[in-house]
């Protein structure tokens, strides 16, 4: 593992309390998915219109490291991911997402998309231009309608080059999260 990447991880580990992929309710925070539960979407069932028309992600290229999810897109440049929320969120509450990606680099400039969808809400969405240094993205969102536990969860990477990226949560913030 680089320095910077290490960094990353490390600072992002003591902030989450590393380790755990199961939900448990804490202080500040609600677990809204589960990250050692995510799977590969179908074609017919992805919801992004990015896809392109030939795929390869396979097994080898995402899955848990460390309680936290990661997509390595040396071997799965496209991927998008669905697990099912762990509880209701109710519109107007906060949700925090952390997620971060190693420094990204491609032999040819180019932009990394990466989307968090809960049912058909768009959740969140960035493009980062490629080259870029390492970033963590620990974001507050405002839900902006009811969502269902059973919700499907689905977590979008598309990326050129050789990169990183892990998905350390989405928890819905304070009280108030109902766990079926």
């Amino acid at each position: 593992m680089k320095p910077a990447t290490f960094m990353i991880w490390a600072t992002t580990a003591v902030a989450l309390g590393c380790g755990s992929s199961e939900p448990t309710s804490r202080a500040d925070g609600t677990p809204v998915i589960v990250n050692a539960d995510w799977v590969p979407v179908a074609a017919a069932d992805d919801p992004f219109q990015d896809r392109p028309e030939t795929v390869s992600c396979p097994a080898s290229g995402y899955g848990l490291e460390d309680g936290f999810f990661e997509i390595e897109t040396d071997a799965c440049g496209y991927g998008t991911f669905m697990q099912l929320s762990q509880v209701a969120i109710a519109q107007g509450q906060a949700i925090r997402v952390n997620l971060w990606h190693s420094p990204l680099s491609s032999e040819e400039p180019a932009e990394a998309h990466l989307a968090i969808q809960l049912g058909d809400w768009l959740m969140f969405e960035r493009r980062i231009p490629i080259p870029n240094p390492a970033q963590v993205l620990d974001e507050h969102i405002v839900a902006g309608r009811d969502i269902e536990a059973g919700t499907p969860v689905y977590l979008h990477v598309h990326n050129h080059g050789n990169n990183s990226y892990r998905l350390g949560l989405i928890e819905v913030q304070g009280s108030g999260a109902s766990v079926p």
